[in-house]
């Protein structure tokens, strides 16, 4: 689960069935729902949008990472529609308590294997380096 970086109180939540959905509990109701993944989203997070290279708090993405390390992202402008999904190889599970990724602009952190992560920058994605860990 993950909550709206705007303190709105908007909750993402992600299942094993490959949907997410995005959940006001002021109201409370159901917002959305998208099943994009065909593999249990194990982790996800809500990123505030880069508007003219700062932070717009007000909107947000939600990133989603399922068991084979794909991702999507998803708009708040659209919905939470999936905008984008780049092309990744396909990583470990991670172990219990260790997230599949963590993202704060303008960087995304994604585990790969247990000797090895990746730095990729956000929202390009383009690959910085990959993090090894030696034994």
């Amino acid at each position: 689960a993950a909550f709206h970086p705007s303190g709105r109180h908007l909750i993402a939540v992600g299942f094993k069935s490959g949907m997410m959905r995005v959940f006001d509990v002021d109201v409370p109701a159901l917002l959305c729902e998208h099943q994009h993944h065909q593999h249990p989203v194990i982790s996800l997070a809500f990123v505030p949008v880069l508007g003219a290279g700062t932070l717009v708090p007000s909107l947000a993405q939600i990133i989603t990472c399922d068991a084979l390390g794909a991702l999507a992202i998803h708009d708040e402008s659209r919905g939470f529609e999936v905008v984008r999904t780049p092309d990744r190889s396909l990583c470990a599970t991670p172990p219990a308590r260790c997230s599949a990724m963590v993202c704060v602009p303008p960087r995304l952190l994604q585990y790969f294997d247990p000797q090895c992560a990746a730095l990729f920058t956000y929202p390009g994605l383009d690959m910085v380096r990959k993090l090894r860990v030696t034994a």
